[in-house]
């Protein structure tokens, strides 16, 4: 069974804990491959990379200050780039959690938008 979103990639800013975490494990339960950002605690990052690698899934944690548009832009970057072992492909959606606004394509939104 091909599960929904396989082959896709998303970036979930905010996304270690809570409503992030369950947005990243949800992502990742339908095929996503999932990146997310995490300012505080990398233990708790840690955890739920390998909390989705345990079930099949891909995930990529990346510390950043989602206030701060350059390490956003360097999340974007990272999430792209072709030798992140566990995301490779295109950015299909981001959801930037701290404000619960979900944009698919953010390759057509400016980043002003994050």
């Amino acid at each position: 069974m091909t599960l929904p979103l396989t082959n896709e990639t998303a970036l979930v800013t905010g996304g270690s804990r809570s409503i992030g975490a369950a947005i990243a494990k949800k992502l990742s339960a339908d095929g996503a491959a999932v990146a997310f950002t995490y300012a505080g605690s990398v233990e708790k990052a840690n955890e739920l990379v390998r909390t989705i690698e345990s079930t099949g899934g891909r995930a990529l944690d990346i510390r950043a200050d989602n206030a701060d548009p350059a390490a956003v832009k360097n999340a974007v970057d990272v999430t792209l780039k072709p030798t992140s072992a566990n995301v490779s492909n295109p950015v299909w959606m981001t959801c930037k959690n701290e404000s619960m606004n979900c944009l698919k394509t953010p390759v057509k939104n400016s980043s002003n938008k994050f």
